[in-house]
């Protein structure tokens, strides 16, 4: 699954990056619990109030910048909690929220996990929630309470009317948003276009944010690669559509899950996506992803359907089918598809920044992989030591080690 690597906490300097980082983890975050709830309204407070330390509106930060990481949490739980709209000890207000988006039922997640059909009211309510999650939670964010951001809470009836006409300068909008990406968002690719142009600029000098930066110097290291996204941006077209966006907010959601262990949720998240959107190659890769760890061979089935026509990223998939099938028992196939792709792939390392499940013995574990080819090489390199295959073994550590490292 494309991802960012993210530490647990990186707020111990101070400083306003590290604080802004760890905002975005934490706003992102759905709380499974009222407890949990209550306690990401703690830190969220704790790191308002130490960003507005640097001299920056936290507040307008959030409203800004970030209001899809703090609304994608109210969809996410309206997805997992479909199903049970009474569930005890609930952190969310369900039908407050049902209320405030007009909707009179919520699209229930396939319990098959195919994904292959959907019933006509259930894909209507699915399609509902989503025109109205992205047209009404992101004026919520922008005229609520800030409070009421923080602590999920639902608007008001009598505020419904201001919800749906607040609007935004888009002067504060952009600078806000690029403050976020710089800091919270090592990956280019999913900035929005405004976010390139401003850090062109300001490292160009011709642009200053309307806060302060506490001494943040240029990188000049990093000018290669923002221009190279600049141009592809340019050639591409304008930002990315609602639907798209929307679908990398439920993958960041996904890895908070899958790094707490709540496989059934994060899998529920693509389901729900699916159901308008079937032909989705890479939320259907996330599906299977997520069903790993609990339905190895669901998620064979899932990334097999997919797997050539993942063009962007084929080393990607095939690392997840090699895991699949080790975890099904087909060790010697899953070491036959990794050298057939190897043969048959670029010749040079391939650097994706994806998350990947690790075999571990009987279980395996969910790691950030900066090098697709050199995971692959050490998911080969274990195979064969699980089939006691010494030639194999000798070989893919060879491979390994060509590419900068040891397998282990």
């Amino acid at each position: 699954m494309d991802g960012t690597a993210e530490s647990a906490d990186e707020t111990s300097d101070g400083s306003l990056g590290a604080l802004v980082s760890r905002l975005g983890q934490v706003l992102r975050r759905a709380p499974l619990q009222d407890e949990d709830r209550k306690g990401r309204a703690i830190e969220l407070r704790l790191l308002m109030s130490g960003i507005e330390e640097h001299g920056v509106d936290a507040a307008a930060l959030i409203r800004h910048g970030m209001a899809g990481l703090a609304w994608v949490p109210v969809i996410s739980l309206l997805i997992i909690n479909a199903d049970d709209t009474t569930i005890e000890d609930s952190p969310l207000d369900i039908d407050g929220w049902m209320r405030a988006l007009l909707l009179d039922t919520l699209p229930v997640p396939g319990s098959s996990s195919s994904g292959t059909g959907t019933e006509p009211t259930d894909a209507n309510a699915m399609s509902t929630l989503i025109d109205r999650a992205v047209h009404l939670l992101p004026t919520w964010v922008l005229e609520a309470p800030i409070q009421d951001v923080v602590t999920l809470t639902p608007p008001a009836p009598e505020l419904l009317q201001q919800v749906t006409s607040g609007g935004a300068a888009s002067g504060v909008t952009e600078a806000y948003r690029w403050l976020w990406e710089r800091f919270g968002n090592d990956d280019l690719s999913k900035w929005a276009d405004e976010s390139l142009r401003l850090e062109f600029q300001w490292r160009e000098q011709d642009w200053q944010p309307p806060f302060p930066l506490d001494g943040l110097t240029v990188d000049r290291a990093s000018d290669p690669e923002l221009h190279v996204q600049m141009a592809k941006r340019w050639v591409r077209g304008p930002d990315l559509p609602d639907q798209i966006q929307l679908l990398f907010q439920l993958q960041d959601q996904a890895i908070d899950f899958l790094t707490e262990q709540r496989y059934t949720e994060a899998a529920a998240l693509f389901e729900f996506y699916l159901k308008q959107t079937p032909g989705d190659v890479l939320a259907r890769n996330n599906l299977g992803f997520c069903l790993m760890p609990l339905r190895p061979e669901m998620a064979l089935h899932h990334l097999e359907s997919i797997r050539l026509k993942t063009a962007d990223n084929p080393t990607m998939t095939l690392i997840n089918v090699c895991t699949a099938l080790a975890l099904l028992g087909r060790h010697g196939e899953a070491l036959e598809r990794a050298e057939y792709h190897w043969q048959r792939g670029p010749a040079a390392a391939q650097f994706g920044g994806a998350y990947l499940w690790r075999l571990k013995d009987d279980a395996i574990d969910l790691v950030h992989a900066p090098d697709l080819r050199l995971s692959l090489a050490h998911l080969a390199h274990g195979l064969a030591q699980h089939l006691n295959l010494p030639d194999r073994v000798r070989r893919w550590r060879e491979r390994a080690e060509a590419l900068g490292a040891t397998a282990p």
